[in-house]
């Protein structure tokens, strides 16, 4: 609230005075008249004065108080990994075991062995138990590679970004390796983003980090990868092999684990 010019009151208070010592009245007046006529007047505007000076200190009173009631404003992170939308953290995601060649994308005349929601978006394992298939023991036909030499993971998620930038997923591919045996698994994946390639390799056996970079702005981005483990029919079983999905932002020194994926909206 703006508080009162006083010097201007004072000044104003003066004028009246002047103008009333000056100005003739109407009706004639005594020396004693006039003179109690004047200190009437007085009394009058200095308690004028004396209420604006109360309602002003109650006002800031008032409007100190009401601050003081108020919550400090929420701190501003400026991070991609600040959340953009209310979606749970997580992803949707769809597990294939198949005895069939699984290509470059999930099969469309084969229904998933599994789907549904997963929290885990960072460390993807192939292992049916870990995905809870019925019957999926450590004796099961599911570890047998003759029988099931394909595994194939789709995970599907929403990124939040805050910053425009470069960025780059890394996966880190490890297909099951059999003890010190030259004998593994192959791993191939694809990684998407807004339904553009961003990352793709193809039957590695290796566990080394393979990356993609791509720039993107502000918003949610959609994230897509489909990974199959692939076996010859013997040695260690595709299941038993792992991915790990990390994520290099703007300012970041090196990758960090992938689980800022939220679960899409549609």
């Amino acid at each position: 609230m703006t508080q009162p010019d006083w010097r201007y009151l004072r000044q104003l208070a003066g004028m009246s005075l002047l103008a009333c010592m000056l100005t003739q009245p109407a009706l004639a007046e005594s020396a004693d008249e006039r003179l109690e006529r004047l200190e009437r007047e007085i009394r009058e505007l200095r308690e004028l004065m004396q209420e604006q000076n109360r309602a002003g200190a109650e006002a800031e009173a008032q409007a100190g108080a009401a601050e003081a009631r108020q919550p400090a404003p929420p701190v501003e992170y400026r991070s991609y990994r600040q959340p953009m939308h209310t979606g749970r953290p997580g992803g949707m995601m769809r597990y294939y075991l198949s005895s069939e060649t699984l290509d470059s994308q999930p099969p469309s005349a084969m229904e998933p062995t599994v789907s549904g929601r997963v929290a885990e978006t960072h460390e993807i394992s192939f292992d049916p138990v870990e995905h809870d298939v019925t019957g999926a023991g450590p004796f099961s036909d599911y570890h047998d590679p003759s029988a099931y030499p394909y595994a194939g993971i789709e995970l599907v998620g929403e990124l939040p970004v805050a910053e425009a930038g470069e960025y780059q997923f890394v996966i880190y591919p490890k297909p099951a390796r059999q003890g010190g045996a030259n004998v593994s698994t192959r791993m191939s994946a694809w990684l998407s983003v807004d339904d553009e390639p961003v990352l793709e390799f193809r039957d590695t056996p290796s566990w080394a980090s393979q990356r993609g970079t791509v720039r993107l702005e502000p918003g949610v981005h959609r994230i897509r990868v489909w990974a199959v483990a692939a076996s010859d029919g013997f040695g260690p079983s595709p299941v038993e092999s792992q991915l790990l999905l990390e994520l290099k932002g703007p300012g970041d020194a090196s990758p960090r684990p992938l689980d800022d994926l939220r679960l899409p909206r549609d």
